[in-house]
C-alpha cells in the first residue's frame, strides 16, 4: 500500500510547478477531500485549467476562491484539493 505521501506527491508536484514559490505552504497544506465530486466543487463557480496534470487528470482551479482540484479518478469521489488561504486550516 502506498503512503501518503508517496499518494498526493504527484498532485503536489503538479502544484510546485506552477507555484514554485509556495512549496513549502503547498506540501504543508495539500489535502485529498473525500465525498464532493468535482461537480460539487463546480458550487464554487467558473474553473479553469491550470495546464497542470496528475496521472493524465486536469489540476482546476476555481476563480473565485483559488481552490485547486484534481480527480483521483474519472468521476470519483475524492479530489486532491489545496488553496492558499484555507479558511478551515486557518481556523485551526
Amino acid at each position: 500500500m502506498m503512503d501518503w505521501t508517496e499518494y498526493i506527491r504527484p498532485f503536489v508536484d503538479a502544484l510546485t510547478g506552477l507555484y514554485p514559490e509556495k512549496e513549502a505552504l503547498i506540501r504543508a497544506t495539500a489535502s485529498e477531500d473525500t465525498g464532493p465530486t468535482l461537480a460539487d466543487y463546480d458550487a464554487y463557480g467558473s474553473r479553469m485549467d491550470t495546464g497542470a496534470r496528475v496521472n493524465g487528470m486536469p489540476v482546476w482551479c476555481y476563480a473565485r476562491n483559488g481552490v485547486h482540484v484534481c480527480e483521483t479518478e474519472p468521476g470519483g469521489m475524492t479530489v486532491f484539493r489545496w488553496v492558499e488561504n484555507d479558511p478551515e486550516i486557518a481556523a485551526g
